[in-house]
Protein backbone atom coordinates (compact mmCIF):
# COMPACT_ATOMS: atom_id res chain seq x y z
CA UNK A 1 0.00 0.00 0.00
CA UNK A 2 1.64 3.31 -1.13
CA UNK A 3 -0.25 5.98 0.70
CA UNK A 4 -1.62 7.37 4.15
CA UNK A 5 -4.79 7.99 2.35
CA UNK A 6 -5.65 4.17 2.06
CA UNK A 7 -4.58 3.72 5.35
CA UNK A 8 -6.95 6.57 6.39
CA UNK A 9 -9.65 4.90 4.14
CA UNK A 10 -9.31 1.61 5.44
CA UNK A 11 -9.92 3.28 9.19
CA UNK A 12 -12.82 4.69 7.96
CA UNK A 13 -14.49 1.48 7.84
CA UNK A 14 -17.63 0.98 9.60
CA UNK A 15 -17.75 -1.75 12.46
CA UNK A 16 -15.80 -3.22 14.66
CA UNK A 17 -13.36 -6.71 15.56
CA UNK A 18 -12.33 -8.02 18.93
CA UNK A 19 -8.48 -8.13 19.76
CA UNK A 20 -8.51 -11.98 19.48
CA UNK A 21 -8.28 -11.28 15.78
CA UNK A 22 -4.97 -8.80 16.07
CA UNK A 23 -3.73 -11.23 18.97
CA UNK A 24 -4.28 -14.06 16.10
CA UNK A 25 -2.11 -11.99 13.60
CA UNK A 26 0.56 -11.26 16.55
CA UNK A 27 0.87 -14.89 17.30
CA UNK A 28 1.34 -16.26 13.92
CA UNK A 29 4.36 -13.55 13.19
CA UNK A 30 5.95 -14.03 16.17
CA UNK A 31 5.81 -18.01 15.49
CA UNK A 32 7.37 -16.98 12.13
CA UNK A 33 9.37 -14.33 12.57
CA UNK A 34 10.18 -13.80 16.00
CA UNK A 35 10.23 -10.30 17.58
CA UNK A 36 11.95 -8.59 15.49
CA UNK A 37 9.40 -9.41 13.18
CA UNK A 38 6.60 -8.09 15.54
CA UNK A 39 8.86 -4.89 15.31
CA UNK A 40 9.10 -4.36 11.80
CA UNK A 41 4.93 -4.83 11.48
CA UNK A 42 4.23 -1.76 14.02
CA UNK A 43 6.97 0.07 12.46
CA UNK A 44 5.18 -0.29 9.26
CA UNK A 45 1.76 0.50 11.17
CA UNK A 46 3.23 4.36 12.22
CA UNK A 47 4.73 4.81 8.63
CA UNK A 48 1.10 4.29 7.76
CA UNK A 49 0.15 6.83 10.62
CA UNK A 50 -1.23 4.74 13.28
CA UNK A 51 0.06 3.18 16.33
CA UNK A 52 -0.50 -0.62 17.17
CA UNK A 53 1.26 -1.98 20.27
CA UNK A 54 0.22 -6.14 19.60
CA UNK A 55 1.22 -6.95 23.34
CA UNK A 56 -0.95 -4.27 24.72
CA UNK A 57 -4.26 -5.32 22.72
CA UNK A 58 -6.84 -7.23 24.95
CA UNK A 59 -8.46 -9.97 23.24
CA UNK A 60 -12.18 -9.61 24.59
CA UNK A 61 -12.13 -5.54 23.75
CA UNK A 62 -13.56 -4.08 20.34
CA UNK A 63 -11.12 -2.21 18.23
CA UNK A 64 -11.59 -0.04 14.69
CA UNK A 65 -12.43 -2.84 11.85
CA UNK A 66 -9.53 -0.80 9.81
CA UNK A 67 -7.35 -1.65 12.39
CA UNK A 68 -7.97 -5.69 11.53
CA UNK A 69 -7.16 -5.06 7.83
CA UNK A 70 -4.31 -2.74 8.17
CA UNK A 71 -2.68 -5.31 10.37
CA UNK A 72 -2.90 -7.43 7.42
CA UNK A 73 -1.27 -5.12 5.14
CA UNK A 74 1.42 -4.34 7.39
CA UNK A 75 1.97 -8.09 8.16
CA UNK A 76 2.54 -8.67 4.08
CA UNK A 77 4.27 -5.52 3.27
CA UNK A 78 6.56 -5.78 6.54
CA UNK A 79 7.35 -9.01 5.58
CA UNK A 80 7.11 -9.73 2.45
CA UNK A 81 4.64 -12.40 2.44
CA UNK A 82 2.87 -13.54 -0.74
CA UNK A 83 -0.69 -14.34 -0.84
CA UNK A 84 0.05 -17.84 -0.07
CA UNK A 85 1.35 -17.21 3.30
CA UNK A 86 -0.96 -14.57 4.14
CA UNK A 87 -3.75 -17.83 3.12
CA UNK A 88 -1.02 -19.52 5.41
CA UNK A 89 -1.59 -17.48 8.15
CA UNK A 90 -5.45 -17.61 7.74
CA UNK A 91 -4.99 -21.24 8.28
CA UNK A 92 -2.95 -21.05 11.58
CA UNK A 93 -5.78 -19.00 12.86
CA UNK A 94 -8.83 -21.21 13.88
CA UNK A 95 -6.32 -24.15 15.63
CA UNK A 96 -5.10 -20.99 17.93
CA UNK A 97 -8.30 -19.82 18.95
CA UNK A 98 -10.27 -20.74 21.94
CA UNK A 99 -13.82 -19.29 20.82
CA UNK A 100 -13.52 -22.16 17.90
CA UNK A 101 -12.70 -25.19 20.32
CA UNK A 102 -15.62 -23.90 22.40
CA UNK A 103 -17.83 -23.67 19.56
CA UNK A 104 -16.50 -27.41 17.87
CA UNK A 105 -17.34 -28.98 21.73
CA UNK A 106 -21.36 -28.50 20.55
CA UNK A 107 -21.52 -29.28 17.24
CA UNK A 108 -24.25 -31.48 16.08
CA UNK A 109 -23.15 -32.32 12.80
CA UNK A 110 -20.75 -30.51 10.27
CA UNK A 111 -23.85 -29.22 8.52
CA UNK A 112 -25.28 -27.87 11.77
CA UNK A 113 -22.09 -26.88 12.79
CA UNK A 114 -21.49 -24.83 9.00
CA UNK A 115 -25.23 -23.36 9.80
CA UNK A 116 -23.88 -21.96 13.09
CA UNK A 117 -21.42 -19.62 11.00
CA UNK A 118 -22.87 -16.51 11.47
CA UNK A 119 -22.56 -17.46 15.28
CA UNK A 120 -18.71 -17.42 15.11
CA UNK A 121 -18.44 -14.54 12.66
CA UNK A 122 -20.73 -12.65 15.29
CA UNK A 123 -18.15 -13.24 18.41
CA UNK A 124 -15.43 -11.85 16.27
CA UNK A 125 -16.94 -8.58 13.91
CA UNK A 126 -19.41 -5.99 14.75
CA UNK A 127 -20.59 -5.94 10.74
CA UNK A 128 -20.74 -7.93 8.17
CA UNK A 129 -22.76 -11.65 8.25
CA UNK A 130 -22.10 -14.94 7.05
CA UNK A 131 -24.89 -16.53 5.13
CA UNK A 132 -24.66 -20.62 4.02
CA UNK A 133 -25.96 -20.57 0.47
CA UNK A 134 -25.90 -24.30 -0.02
CA UNK A 135 -24.71 -27.28 2.17
CA UNK A 136 -24.58 -30.85 1.09
CA UNK A 137 -23.02 -33.67 2.15
CA UNK A 138 -19.76 -32.91 0.60
CA UNK A 139 -19.48 -29.27 0.37
CA UNK A 140 -20.71 -25.93 1.60
CA UNK A 141 -21.00 -22.29 0.15
CA UNK A 142 -20.72 -19.36 2.47
CA UNK A 143 -21.19 -15.89 1.42
CA UNK A 144 -19.61 -13.17 3.83
CA UNK A 145 -21.55 -9.43 2.79
CA UNK A 146 -21.75 -6.20 4.66
CA UNK A 147 -18.67 -4.99 5.42
CA UNK A 148 -16.11 -3.01 3.71
CA UNK A 149 -12.17 -4.87 3.63
CA UNK A 150 -9.43 -5.36 1.84
CA UNK A 151 -8.47 -8.22 -1.11
CA UNK A 152 -5.31 -9.00 1.92
CA UNK A 153 -8.39 -10.01 3.91
CA UNK A 154 -9.69 -12.40 0.81
CA UNK A 155 -6.80 -14.38 0.90
CA UNK A 156 -6.64 -14.62 4.76
CA UNK A 157 -10.15 -15.34 4.87
CA UNK A 158 -9.54 -18.68 1.95
CA UNK A 159 -7.10 -19.98 4.39
CA UNK A 160 -9.20 -19.34 7.56
CA UNK A 161 -12.17 -21.00 5.87
CA UNK A 162 -10.63 -24.33 4.60
CA UNK A 163 -8.55 -24.79 8.03
CA UNK A 164 -12.36 -24.40 10.21
CA UNK A 165 -13.49 -26.67 7.47
CA UNK A 166 -11.06 -29.37 7.44
CA UNK A 167 -11.38 -28.80 11.53
CA UNK A 168 -15.52 -29.20 11.02
CA UNK A 169 -15.54 -32.42 8.72
CA UNK A 170 -12.26 -33.84 9.75
CA UNK A 171 -11.32 -34.34 6.36
CA UNK A 172 -8.98 -32.33 4.22
CA UNK A 173 -10.79 -29.70 1.98
CA UNK A 174 -10.52 -27.50 -0.91
CA UNK A 175 -11.51 -23.95 -0.49
CA UNK A 176 -12.53 -21.75 -3.47
CA UNK A 177 -13.48 -18.06 -3.94
CA UNK A 178 -16.13 -18.06 -6.73
CA UNK A 179 -17.57 -14.16 -5.81
CA UNK A 180 -15.04 -11.40 -4.98
CA UNK A 181 -16.20 -7.57 -4.08
CA UNK A 182 -13.10 -7.04 -5.53
CA UNK A 183 -13.70 -8.53 -9.02
CA UNK A 184 -17.26 -6.79 -9.29
CA UNK A 185 -19.64 -9.05 -7.30
CA UNK A 186 -21.74 -7.55 -4.35
CA UNK A 187 -20.52 -10.29 -1.69
CA UNK A 188 -17.65 -12.90 -1.22
CA UNK A 189 -18.68 -16.20 -1.24
CA UNK A 190 -16.51 -19.46 -0.68
CA UNK A 191 -17.24 -23.08 -2.21
CA UNK A 192 -15.72 -25.70 0.38
CA UNK A 193 -15.54 -29.47 -0.53
CA UNK A 194 -14.37 -32.45 0.69
CA UNK A 195 -14.47 -35.88 -0.41
CA UNK A 196 -17.02 -38.24 1.11
CA UNK A 197 -15.64 -41.37 2.65
CA UNK A 198 -17.00 -45.07 -0.12
CA UNK A 199 -18.97 -47.33 2.64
Amino acid sequence: MDTKKEAERMMSFKGEVRGMTLKTDERFVLKRFGKEGVEKVEKRMEDLGYTLKYKDVSSMDYYPLGMRMLSLVAIKEALGLSDERIREMGRAAPRASLLIRFFMKYFLSPQKTFERANEIWEKHYTVGSVDVAEVAEDRVVLQISGMESHPVFCNYLIGYLSSLGRIIVQKEVELEETKCVFKGDNLHEFVCKWQMTRK
